[in-house]
């Protein structure tokens, strides 16, 4: 079957209830239709995910090419659907089920947060797939956002809203005003995020950490604790090791001490 048909079975199964939503692999449950990008995320999250052999009613997009690596006996209570194109497939069914849904999940701010009233946390990231029109579709975010207590946020910032889980700040971060912070990222406490700074998605850093003035944050690096970014810097690689960085490419030239801004 081509992708086509395989999208007309997949909507016919929604409507006839044999799941009820979308989700990340990272974290899969009952009546859900999940995606697997390639053979990395397969073996991650099928191959030796024990947790799948007690789960029921899974539904998996693949990609044909690695259905040889799935053990058949051992997930007869998977249904996998092979695919040439897993982003157009999922992306569609995605956008079909959350639109008819009109989904929304309402964002979760700390009582003690201070917020300005020009900050936008209901804004959808830029996650993107094409039909085989070459037409560029939004993929539905329909997760939120979440601040955690004592965190402030200035003027004119924009958080975007997780696709699948939160966009989550955590507490005593400070934000400046004019930053933009992407799709799913987790920013742990006692950050500071001065302005200007525009992080990608799914952007994690640790406890204790500062951004300089314009700084810019690669989708998907990871940051440790305890690091001290310089401004107009440019982090495109994940950063394991405390320390001061700055620059383009981003290099280290000190060693972070505690209340260093001081």
């Amino acid at each position: 079957m081509n992708d086509e048909g395989i999208i007309l079975t997949l909507k016919n199964h929604f409507d006839k209830m044999y799941f009820r939503t979308t989700g990340s692999a990272e974290e899969m449950g009952v009546n859900c239709l999940y995606f697997i990008k390639n053979a990395t995320y397969l073996h991650d999250y099928v191959v030796y995910n024990k947790s799948l052999e007690n789960l029921k009613n899974v539904h998996i997009i693949m990609p044909k090419e690695h259905y040889y690596f799935v053990n058949k006996n051992k997930f007869k209570h998977i249904t996998f659907y092979c695919v040439d194109d897993v982003a157009y497939v999922f992306g569609t069914i995605h956008n079909y089920i959350h639109n008819n849904q009109g989904f929304y999940t309402e964002n979760k701010i700390h009582s003690s947060a201070r917020i300005h009233p020009t900050v936008s946390m209901d804004t959808e990231g830029i996650h993107l797939f094409h039909t085989p029109e070459k037409i560029t579709q939004q993929l539905k975010h329909i997760s939120n956002v979440v601040v955690g207590a004592g965190t402030t946020i200035g003027p004119y910032t924009v958080i975007h809203k997780g696709v699948f889980r939160p966009t989550t700040i955590g507490e005593h971060v400070v934000i400046g005003n004019s930053v933009s912070i992407g799709h799913n990222c987790f920013i742990d406490d006692h950050n500071v995020i001065t302005p200007g700074c525009v992080f990608a998605g799914r952007v994690k850093t640790g406890l204790d950490c500062w951004f300089g003035i314009n700084t810019s944050v690669k989708h998907g690096v990871e940051i440790c604790d305890y690091v001290v970014i310089g401004q107009h810097s440019n982090v495109r690689h994940s950063i394991k090791e405390p320390g001061i960085y700055a620059g383009s490419p981003l290099r280290k030239i000190g060693e972070y001490t505690e209340n260093w801004n001081f």
